[in-house]
């Protein structure tokens, strides 16, 4: 995130339009979450590299763009494969039918509090797909929690200005830090499962019988 604090002016705006619907659309962004991303276009507003009144209705617009394109990809394939992958885990169609009806119930109110919830963002409009929320109800509940969201992430950068840098350089840190560990991780338990599975199985020792 360093990197596009470093960026301002134009680009800076467009790296984090990109960012923030390549996210919304469903895609993991570890290194570059829209809450971080939203905060340093605040800050670099705030420094004058380029204007708050750009930055929020051009963010604005591409997690629009972003959360309606995850919507219509998860209404249209969502659904069978969360049939598929969750099979194992006692996921039925009966099961989705009645999680579609509450959602249906709740309506627009569930779609803005799962926006302004701390990691369910992305799994709104996921879940508004596959249990075929209708679309005026999901852009009712997606567009004042969306607007609450990037506000807030918004101004929080812009009130912080270049003090922000501090928090970026320690979020770039832990984020690498985090993903070796992560990496380190999963190459020692897949060796440790490599060995087991590759050692020679124990053959059973034969006791000679002495005739009495």
């Amino acid at each position: 995130m360093e990197h596009l604090q470093a960026l301002g002016g134009g680009i800076a705006v467009l790296a984090i339009c990109v960012l923030l619907y390549i996210e919304e659309c469903g895609v993991p962004m570890p290194f570059s979450p829209g809450d971080i991303v939203l905060v340093t276009g605040g800050s670099l507003a705030a420094m004058h590299s380029t204007r708050l009144w750009i930055v929020m209705p051009v963010a604005y617009l591409s997690c629009v763009l972003g959360a309606t394109s995850c919507y219509l990809l998860s209404r249209r394939a969502g659904r069978p494969l969360v049939l598929i992958i969750g099979r194992r885990a006692g996921v039925t169609e009966e099961r989705l039918r009645r999680a579609e009806a509450r959602l249906l119930k709740a309506g627009s109110r569930a779609v803005f509090i799962a926006r302004v919830a701390p990691g369910m963002r992305i799994y709104a409009s996921m879940a508004s797909g596959c249990l075929r929320l209708p679309a005026r109800t999901f852009i009712t509940g997606l567009l004042p929690g969306l607007a609450l969201w990037l506000t807030w992430c918004t101004l929080l950068g812009y009130f912080l200005g270049s003090s922000v840098g501090i928090v970026l350089r320690v979020w770039d840190r832990a984020m690498v830090v985090s993903t070796a560990a992560v990496v380190l991780t999963i190459a020692f338990r897949w060796s440790v499962r490599r060995r087991r599975g590759g050692a020679p199985a124990r053959q059973p020792v034969a006791i000679p019988l002495i005739a009495g």
